[in-house]
C-alpha cells in the first residue's frame, strides 16, 4: 500500500498516511485540509496552499497540490 503526507505549504508536514491509491489519498488528503483547524490570514502568511506527496522509494513525490477555498474556519 502506497504511504502519503500531507504538507502545509512545502515543509510542514500535517500527516502521513497510507491508502490503496492516488485517487483515494486526494480524496482523504482534501477531506484533511477540511478538517484542518486554521486560521485564514495566518494559513496564507506561513503556508499558503496544501500539497499531497508520495514516497517513492526514499524520495517523496508532489503528487498534489491546491489552495483552501475555505476563507475562515469551518462552523458546524
Amino acid at each position: 500500500m502506497p504511504s502519503y503526507r500531507l504538507l502545509a505549504g512545502c515543509a510542514t508536514v500535517l500527516e502521513a498516511f497510507d491508502v490503496e491509491d492516488d485517487r483515494q489519498a486526494i480524496d482523504y488528503a482534501r477531506q484533511l485540509s477540511v478538517d484542518f483547524p486554521w486560521e485564514a490570514r495566518t494559513f496564507q502568511a506561513r503556508w499558503g496552499y496544501f500539497q499531497l506527496e508520495r514516497r517513492d522509494g526514499h524520495l517523496w513525490q508532489m503528487l498534489f497540490a491546491w489552495v483552501s477555498q475555505d476563507q475562515g474556519p469551518h462552523t458546524p
